[in-house]
């Protein structure tokens, strides 16, 4: 839909200098005199108004779209892939397993791990092989929410 518009914004901007560009050359040369000058005025502010329009159109509809690079990842969402990915994997994750299956940067991942550490989301562990693992705590198994018991009752 977003290409549509953007296309629909350049027909638009597109005719719309056609006609002024056409009116501005009336003035101009004087005319035929059949079309009063006051009509030709008319005709450059309106479409002016409607080139400008469609230009502003076609930028705001195909920017995104045109680009060659998409824009980094939003916090919010390259956190929640990274907390999906920690639930599928028992709770815990690499940086570079987070990187991987979540289409993030190395930089990234680590950002985003390092952030749920700093909000005491999740704490950092380190493999016998020196590799550093993050565990997400409040991600427990069916069987452990289910054994979740009252601390009330007695």
């Amino acid at each position: 839909m977003r290409v549509f518009l953007g296309v629909l914004g350049v027909i638009i901007g597109l005719f719309s200098s056609f006609l002024v560009a056409t009116a501005i050359v009336e003035i101009a040369s004087g005319g035929d005199g059949k079309t009063p000058v006051s009509v030709l005025v008319g005709i450059v502010v309106f479409f002016g108004g409607s080139a400008v329009a469609g230009a502003y159109l076609a930028r705001r509809m195909l920017r995104r779209s045109g680009r060659a690079a998409e824009p980094a990842m939003r916090t919010e969402v390259a956190e929640k892939r990274v907390l999906a990915l920690a639930a599928n994997l028992g709770g815990r994750t690499t940086i570079a397993e987070a990187a991987a299956r979540c289409g993030l940067t190395i930089a990234q991942s680590r950002d985003v791990l390092d952030r749920l550490v700093s909000q005491g989301v999740a704490e950092i562990l380190v493999a016998s092989d020196g590799t550093v693992v993050y565990a997400i705590s409040g991600l427990l198994t069916a069987e452990a929410k289910a054994a979740a018991a009252d601390p009330l009752a007695s």
